[in-house]
């Protein structure tokens, strides 16, 4: 009669103890909604003025699928995508956008999950560099001519001194008769502060003045003779 009584205290203490509520339990979608933020770009380095494109990678790491994701850049919403991720799984989002200085951006991501719970990150830093254009070639013309009367038909001579007064390389001129319409391109390398000799010659057809477009990397000088 001891022993079972001995018995029936010990099964109703085991059964008290697992009844009693467990503090800080933990259940699906809480602190189960994990998420690993990677970023990218399709560029590193650019033009002032360039369009790109920023990959935002979310992985989760959860026990819930992800069903929404929106990008922000500080409190301007910047993209999202309505989408499925189950645990382990992962999806990208693109941001476009123009950028004119080097910049380094840094986004927040805020994942709702199936259970009705968010996780909200920010991305790592990721930097584009600028690469600011050169200087505008600058140049320098004198030119002079073989003779200053020709038949009709004859051909004059002109000797066209190119100086660099600028500060970027000059590696292609073209020379455009104002009134012929005639080109003449030369492949021609002159540092700043050098100086090249350009030969044209050219056939006049009737009593006129000869004028030149001048250009040098994009840089017009007109000279008239």
């Amino acid at each position: 009669m001891r022993t079972l009584r001995y018995l029936i205290t010990i099964t109703l203490v085991f059964l008290i103890i697992l009844f009693i509520p467990v503090a800080n339990a933990v259940t699906l979608g809480q602190n189960a909604n994990e998420i690993v933020l990677s970023i990218d770009s399709d560029k590193a380095t650019i033009d002032p003025g360039d369009w790109v494109i920023y990959y935002v990678d979310v992985v989760n790491a959860g026990t819930s699928n992800i069903i929404n994701i929106d990008v922000m850049e500080e409190i301007t919403f910047k993209g999202g995508k309505t989408t499925v991720i189950a645990p382990g799984g992962s999806d990208r989002v693109e941001i476009g956008m123009v950028i004119d200085q080097t910049c380094t951006k840094e986004f927040i991501v805020t994942i709702m999950f199936a259970d009705g719970h968010f996780a909200q990150d920010k991305t790592a830093k990721k930097t584009i560099t600028v690469i600011q254009p050169p200087a505008p070639p600058d140049i320098e013309l004198k030119m002079t001519s073989d003779k200053d009367t020709v038949p009709v038909g004859g051909t004059i001579k002109f000797n066209t001194q190119v100086k660099n007064i600028g500060s970027t390389k000059i590696k292609h001129l073209e020379f455009q008769e104002i009134e012929k319409k005639t080109n003449q391109s030369n492949n021609v390398t002159i540092i700043p502060g050098g100086i090249a000799d350009i030969e044209i010659v050219i056939t006049i057809t009737q009593v006129c003045d000869v004028a030149f477009d001048v250009t040098a990397c994009g840089y017009q000088n007109r000279k008239e003779e």
